[in-house]
């Protein structure tokens, strides 16, 4: 179909190994992040190998997977949230109450050998994400913990270690919602974050 087109051709334009179906689904949000500019995409994900490579993201995705990490396990987890309070919640199941008549269909071909193969056309609608594709609420809002400078403080090495952790773990949610359901999912994010001088 025209989603599994759209990702083996950029898959070719960059040259990843046929077994290698690990990006599929950041290909298929590129497609759909860029309004099927192939152009575009390609340009955009050779930006991401690239500064996936320097931030050493693959690690950080290994140890996730490696050792189930939760998002209360990650490096500086505490000591952010007690400067920055964080409220997360998520999950990659779709509530069948809610689930809109497109998404009844049979999606057991949905992924074929491990990538995305297909993608509703009414995922999204005017007003924005579909809420049944949305896969969680990630919010920080500085200003409501303790900014007094206690114990507990955090570097800027520290802080952007622990948001390397929940990038990743995002998107690996991301990634599980795609293959189960044969839908791109969506994150709701809140960063009220200031940077004091």
């Amino acid at each position: 179909d025209k989603f599994a087109a759209g990702v083996e051709r950029v898959r070719q334009t960059c040259n990843v190994p046929e077994k290698d179906r690990e990006d599929d689904v950041m290909i298929g949000m590129l497609l759909d992040r860029f309004k099927w500019d192939y152009d575009k995409v390609v340009e955009m994900y050779r930006k991401s190998l690239t500064r996936r490579s320097e931030l050493n993201m693959q690690k950080i995705k290994d140890h996730i997977i490696k050792e189930n990490l939760q998002l209360e396990d990650f490096p500086h987890h505490r000591e952010v949230g007690r400067i920055i309070p964080i409220f997360a919640s998520s999950s990659t199941d779709r509530s069948p109450a809610v689930l809109p008549p497109s998404a009844k269909r049979d999606t057991s071909s949905a992924v074929s050998s491990g990538s995305l193969a297909s993608t509703s056309e009414n995922t999204r609608n005017a007003a924005g994400a579909d809420p049944t594709s949305v896969i969680g609420c990630y919010e920080m809002r500085y200003g409501q913990g303790d900014t007094t400078g206690g114990e507990d403080k955090v570097s800027p090495t520290d802080f952007t270690q622990y948001m390397l952790y929940v990038t990743q773990w995002r998107w690996l949610q991301c990634e599980e919602f795609a293959r189960k359901h044969g839908e791109l999912g969506f994150w709701s994010m809140v960063h009220d974050v200031s940077c004091p001088q």
